[in-house]
């Protein structure tokens, strides 16, 4: 949402960083976890073309990922190296043409591998820090650190009178 309007885009976690926090300035509180639970190597949509009266099949693999965010390994490289190949298929859409069910395909992986790497933080009131943008963590190990993109920021004012944003964040690589 942006005042009363609510916008639909891509995620857009290859965007630059915006800010860098931190520890050593300005974060007070920041937890991160890091699971290949959910994790695909694959994903694969099955579809029917009413009109054509044939199968369709839209697929995206590792290598698909709109960004790394500076790390080294995806979710699905990760996710292949320990158990092997994890195939989500998705069958659940109508599907109107090839495009789109490779389009669906590639927005799932996606949505899939930024879930590899998910924290929550505090940091002094910042404005800048919102919804939709790609953020750097600094000082949380060589794991943790790096970009992020947000997917909540909450900006409060405490009893204390002190002004805090707290924020979610997603990574797809490590």
């Amino acid at each position: 949402m942006n005042d009363k309007t609510m916008l639909f885009r891509p995620i857009g976690n290859a965007q630059r960083e915006i800010l860098k926090i931190g520890f050593e300035y300005d974060m007070s509180e920041f937890s991160a976890r890091l699971s290949t639970a959910g994790q695909a190597t694959e994903v694969k949509v099955q579809s029917w073309s009413v009109k054509e009266k044939k199968a369709g099949l839209g697929d995206s693999k590792a290598g698909d990922e709109v960004s790394t965010m500076g790390g080294q390994s995806s979710g699905a490289a990760i996710t292949q190296r320990a158990f092997g190949e994890a195939i989500d298929v998705v069958i659940d859409h109508p599907v109107a043409a090839q495009a789109e069910a490779d389009q669906i395909a590639k927005g799932r992986f996606n949505e899939l591998v930024l879930e590899l790497v998910t924290g929550e933080g505090v940091c002094s009131g910042n404005t800048d820090l919102r919804a939709g943008k790609v953020i750097k963590i600094d000082g949380v190990g060589r794991r943790f650190s790096g970009p992020y993109y947000v997917t909540s920021a909450v900006h409060r004012v405490t009893a204390a009178g002190d002004y805090i944003t707290e924020f979610a964040v997603r990574r797809n690589a490590s």
